[in-house]
This record gives C-alpha cells, structure tokens and sequence, in this order.
C-alpha cells in the first residue's frame, strides 16, 4: 500500500479514516516515496519505539529538508 500523502488536501477531504486505518494493519513501517524518512503510523509501534533508544536514535542528526508544501 503507498505512503497516504498527508500534505495532499484531497486526502482529508474524503475522510481518510478508513484508509489510514487500512494503512496502519498493513503497513506498520514505510519508506516516505521521497526517500527521506521513515513512516510509522501506529500507536503501538511508536510506543515500542521509544522504548528502544539504541536502535531508533537520532543522536547522528536529522537531515530531512524542506517538504514540498500544498496546504
């Protein structure tokens, strides 16, 4: 399933409830299609990710730039 776009209007103008549900029991960690970063849409995963401070670290810097901005 692709990366939903949130920056996209459109998405939430059709109530995306579904979709990001879909979404989150399908994809738990996703590849953002630009490449930049990470997606971790649920709850549960995030919870166990912060949990675990060796492996998800940002302790080498962020680099993600600017996003392409719509809204």
């Amino acid at each position: 399933m692709p990366v939903p776009d949130v920056h996209d209007p459109q998405l939430w103008l059709r109530e995306p409830d579904a979709e990001l549900a879909e979404f989150r029991r399908s994809c738990p960690v996703a590849r953002h299609p630009d490449g930049r970063f990470w997606v971790v849409p649920g709850h549960h995963e995030i919870s166990e990710m912060s949990k675990d401070p060796e492996t998800y670290s940002s302790s080498k810097g962020v680099l993600i730039g600017d996003l392409k901005r719509t809204v």
